[in-house]
């Protein structure tokens, strides 16, 4: 499966490409099935003609994204690219574009080509007039409040925020586990190693069901560390003080609502190229 480095190129050239209005690229770096789904919760598009026909309106349009960082996965085929989207018609004035934070989830095959492209983006994320929309804003708090719930060592604060039937995984490509007691395990030694999660950019989907949330988190070096390397999840050197030593790790976390406004999916993504040792 192609590399951490390679997937994350690949996300940066898709909007390298798009702001150079070149259509013809753009479509070379999707396999010829692929599949575009913009925004989430909408009907998904297939194949590259149809991707075509989809993107081709906004490219007129002078479709512009700034990416930021892109953030990889421990699958193999998984990245994730924050953005802020403008568009509008040829000339228009910056006040007058439509601007977008959006998150693209994209699937990548073994040829280092697109599979799936998600874009999660609500009616929140936009500057484009649209009506209420407080089931977005309700996911996004869910979000960041799992952050806070860590940052306070509140475990069981943190537990309410979840469904009995939650599904976790940390990192994605690692393995699932579900229900509370697995979460309350996996929050209880985040705690232990003193995690502290900075919540950033975050979005909801148009699904009425996901949001999404950047996260820069730093822990000790101890307890973790070493589970993680054995693991295979991060490739740093031992620390020459491991009992001073941090860890920085780079994520996003994304999030499915149930109806009863829990949360009963989560799925952090992370590689590892962004975990970095960090000093005392």
């Amino acid at each position: 499966m192609p590399a951490e480095s390679v997937r994350k190129d690949l996300a940066l050239e898709y909007c390298r490409r798009v702001n150079a209005g070149e259509l013809g690229g753009v479509l070379e770096l999707f396999a010829h099935d692929a599949r575009l789904v913009d925004p989430l919760g909408s009907e998904p598009v297939t194949g590259r003609e149809a991707i075509g026909a989809r993107l081709a309106p906004a490219l007129r349009g002078a479709l512009q994204e700034e990416p930021g960082r892109p953030y990889a996965a421990h699958d193999g085929r998984s990245v994730v690219l924050p953005a802020t989207v403008t568009v509008g018609a040829p000339g228009l004035p910056p006040e007058r574009r439509m601007r977008t934070q959006v998150m693209g989830i994209l699937d990548v095959t073994e040829d280092g080509l697109i599979q799936e492209l998600r874009v999660m983006w609500g009616r929140s994320d936009s500057t484009w007039p649209a009506g209420p929309a407080s089931d977005e804003e309700r996911r996004k708090e869910l979000a960041r409040q799992h952050c806070l719930c860590i940052n306070d060592g509140d475990v069981d604060g943190l537990l309410k925020l979840y469904s009995p039937r939650i599904r976790f995984e940390d990192p994605v490509g690692s393995w699932t586990r579900t229900g509370l007691e697995a979460l309350r395990a996996h929050a209880t030694m985040a705690v232990g190693s003193n995690v502290h999660e900075a919540a950033g950019f975050t979005v909801a989907g148009q699904d009425g069901r996901h949001a999404a949330v950047t996260v820069s988190a730093t822990m000790d070096y101890l307890p973790s560390g070493p589970l993680l390397a054995r693991h295979h999840l991060m490739t740093l050197p031992t620390p020459a003080d491991p009992d001073r030593a941090r860890i920085g790790i780079e994520y996003v976390m994304v999030i499915g609502v149930d109806t009863d406004g829990l949360i009963d999916e989560m799925r952090a993504y992370w590689g590892a190229t962004d975990v970095s040792l960090l000093g005392p």
